[in-house]
């Protein structure tokens, strides 16, 4: 009898066992599936925050719908999972943290797209369609900041709003007069507002086409010197692929430096009343007198890319002649003087100098070779000031073709 009730009471806890396992099988499978998946949204949030705290809000928008039908995989994954502890266990530690980075972002990725939209009808010249999206873009940014305001979302990066905010000016701009774009405006445009990528198939797709555009608008506008010519890419698609020497933060951050910096020089050297020949001769001097060209380095072939471009010569002071070349056409540009960027050789070795356009005439600067090296303090030459092309041609040479012709001498002492 005792041996009958010992293997009864076996056989009962073997059933109990088999159940219990069996029970523990049917959420265990489904919780080890789920949490397959939560941790591929977990890597995905992790690109996804990675593009957010660099401020590049066109990566965001990019990895937005895939990030988002991740969650959704993950919340459905989650739901077949049989016990709740489990359930909200993996919600809380995946899925509640992703949609709080995907809201922190969302009104900028929908304004983002909505200015595509703008930006693809200007384009095609349909302005009132682009005036009616404007509206729209109004009234979601009112109710982003009411949202966000009330939400106590975390802060974005400042690059995110101040991309958002250069695109918009930009299209508010060619809505308000009417342009549809070029070529040479929409590479400018998507330099100016640090675009990875710009199409220009619906212009040419044509390399050469674009390239000769490109190096124009590096010309006409220095304050463009972050761009790099490593890396970037154009697609036979018309995709124009680009890439930059700095982060957008520190691109941020140098342009104001920059802005900041041309309008005290033009606060300290320009006066009411000035003629056309008083400014370029004041913007002539204080360069000379305020930037020495980089010998040193120059001397050890260590030349920074500062150097080489108007942030160095403005901000750091030192620079070799395309810096000089830079500066000028960037502070005349503000006061409304042609001037154009004209490379050749002097001496023998590669040189840039410039064409400033006086009272409807054109004439030769150098400020380059006004400047004495080693640096003289308070020194100034005038030698390579407002000089015709068969003075400069003495020691310069460069093609002349395209240029405008300098033949006025009044200037030249």
């Amino acid at each position: 009898m005792l041996m009958l009730r010992r293997t009864l009471l076996l056989v009962i806890l073997f059933f109990c066992f088999s159940q219990v396992q069996a029970y523990a099988g049917s959420w265990e499978v489904p919780y080890k599936d789920a949490l397959n998946v939560a941790n591929q949204l977990k890597q995905k949030q992790a690109a996804f925050d990675k593009a957010i705290n660099q401020g590049n809000i066109e990566v965001v928008d990019s990895l937005y719908d895939d990030f988002s039908a991740m969650i959704g995989k993950t919340e459905r994954a989650i739901g077949k999972v049989p016990r709740s502890s489990k359930r909200e266990y993996l919600l809380n530690e995946f899925v509640r943290p992703a949609k709080i980075s995907r809201e922190r972002v969302i009104y900028e990725v929908s304004q983002l797209r909505l200015l595509e939209q703008i930006d693809a009808n200007v384009k095609k010249g349909s302005f009132n369609e682009a005036k009616s999206l404007l509206a729209k873009l109004d009234r979601l940014k009112k109710r982003a900041v009411e949202i966000k305001d009330a939400g106590g979302y975390a802060s974005l990066p400042v690059a995110v709003n101040s991309y958002l905010a250069n695109y918009e000016n930009t299209l508010r701009n060619q809505i308000e007069t009417g342009s549809v774009p070029s070529l040479y405006s929409s590479i400018y445009n998507g330099i100016s507002s640090i675009k990875p990528e710009i199409n220009v198939g619906s212009f040419s797709k044509d390399s050469a086409v674009v390239f000769e555009t490109f190096n124009s608008v590096l010309q006409d506008h220095p304050e463009l010197f972050y761009f790099s010519y490593k890396g970037s890419l154009f697609w036979s698609d018309g995709r124009f692929e680009i890439k930059y020497l700095y982060s957008t933060s520190t691109i941020l951050s140098m342009k104001s430096q920059l802005e900041q910096k041309a309008n005290q020089i033009l606060a300290q050297t320009i006066t009411p009343g000035m003629t056309e020949y008083e400014k370029v001769k004041a913007i002539h001097d204080y360069l000379v007198l305020n930037m020495a060209y980089d010998y040193d380095n120059y001397l050890r072939g260590s030349l920074p890319e500062d150097s080489y471009n108007v942030y160095g010569a403005l901000i750091k002071g030192t620079a070799v002649c395309e810096g000089y070349t830079e500066a000028m056409i960037y502070l005349l540009s503000k006061l409304n003087i042609e001037t154009k960027y004209v490379t050749g050789t002097a001496n023998g070795g590669a040189h840039a100098w410039n064409k400033v356009k006086i009272d409807g005439a054109w004439y030769n600067v150098d400020a380059t070779w006004n400047d004495p090296v080693p640096d003289k303090k308070g020194y100034v030459r005038y030698d390579y000031f407002l000089v015709t092309d068969s003075e400069l041609a003495k020691d310069h040479k460069w093609d002349n073709a395209g240029f405008p012709k300098a033949t006025d001498g009044q200037y030249m002492k």
